[in-house]
């Protein structure tokens, strides 16, 4: 098994957190789970990069995981589907 969690703190980073969240909002409210606490979606993404910019941190997005890669060039090829951040 392989696992891969990408970490970064710049606003498309960001971005891509609450857009994920935003996506699932039809899966939670058909399962009947409550994503009120994250309050207005369309101001999550600046609400979370003011807490990590005051934080001085990072933060993660969903770890992928996967079977093993078989080798270094697999890998390398893998690892062209993640966005470089700076961190």
């Amino acid at each position: 098994m392989h696992m891969e969690i990408a970490l970064g703190r710049d606003a498309v980073f960001i971005s891509l957190i609450s857009d994920l969240l935003n996506s699932v909002q039809g899966l939670a409210h058909q399962h009947n789970l409550s994503l009120e606490e994250l309050g207005d979606f369309d101001t999550l993404s600046d609400r979370i990069q003011t807490e990590v910019a005051a934080s001085d941190t990072v933060v993660s997005f969903v770890p992928m995981v996967g079977p093993g890669l078989e080798n270094r060039q697999a890998n390398r090829r893998a690892n062209l589907l993640f966005v470089a951040f700076n961190l």
